[in-house]
């Protein structure tokens, strides 16, 4: 028996995928991407508090929609160093 995800566990873990794709095009056209894991960087990155977000960490976010556009949007803030 295959465990199924329920759609919110689906769109949880392709935001996931979305996120750690982001992160790698952020290092690839921004940074030097050789021995970059950016699974590991964005997982540690959603688990750390953030100023933007009242100190909340970003993880706390991918539940919604609106949530995960806003991570998105934070983790793009990122390559740029600025904060909204």
């Amino acid at each position: 028996d295959e465990a199924m995800l329920s759609p919110d566990e689906s769109e949880r873990v392709v935001g996931l995928a979305q996120l750690i794709g982001q992160a790698q095009t952020i290092v690839d056209e921004s940074g030097e991407p050789r021995g970059f894991d950016a699974g590991k960087w964005v997982g540690e990155w959603l688990e750390h508090p953030h100023p933007a977000l009242a100190g909340h960490p970003p993880g706390e976010y991918l539940d919604t929609a609106e949530g995960r556009a806003l991570v998105s949007s934070l983790l793009a803030q990122q390559q740029s160093s600025a904060y909204a």
